[in-house]
């Protein structure tokens, strides 16, 4: 009886979590199909899973040399705070810029938005620069 008790006290007390989490509209899930590899043509392959983006490879450009002069490394973070919207196959986040104008070169975190295509091949960039596409990677 006692096993059966702290059971349903378990299933009562996951129910309250996640009642909390979405009425307070913290949003958990990224709706699955942004997970797996996308490539940035040109730059990096990015890894998305949980609510994060990660350099899975980094093959040319801006951010070979961030690598190179020690400022990045394979694995780490570039996209964060990945949550969905109230729209399907649209997310906001943060993204790593790396800033290779100023006099010192900087990394620093921008707002952002994830849209992906109907197709499910391709997510669009938006940020306060230009947009820019990944490309689903097999």
């Amino acid at each position: 009886m006692k096993k059966l008790l702290n059971f349903l006290t378990s299933i009562v007390l996951l129910l309250l979590c996640g009642f909390v989490f979405t009425s307070c509209g913290i949003k958990t899930d990224l709706n699955v199909p942004i997970y797996g590899d996308w490539e940035r043509e040109g730059q990096y392959v990015v890894t998305f899973r949980d609510s994060s983006g990660y350099f899975e490879s980094l093959i040319g450009g801006m951010w070979l040399d961030a690598k190179e002069n020690n400022n990045i490394s394979i694995g780490e973070i570039c996209y964060r705070n990945i949550n969905s919207t109230d729209e399907k196959n649209i997310w906001k986040c943060q993204i790593r810029i790396y800033n290779t104008y100023s006099p010192h070169e900087t990394l620093y975190w921008e707002d952002c938005t994830l849209t992906l295509n109907s197709d499910e091949t391709v997510i669009t960039v938006n940020c306060s620069s230009d947009p820019f596409t990944l490309n689903k990677y097999e």
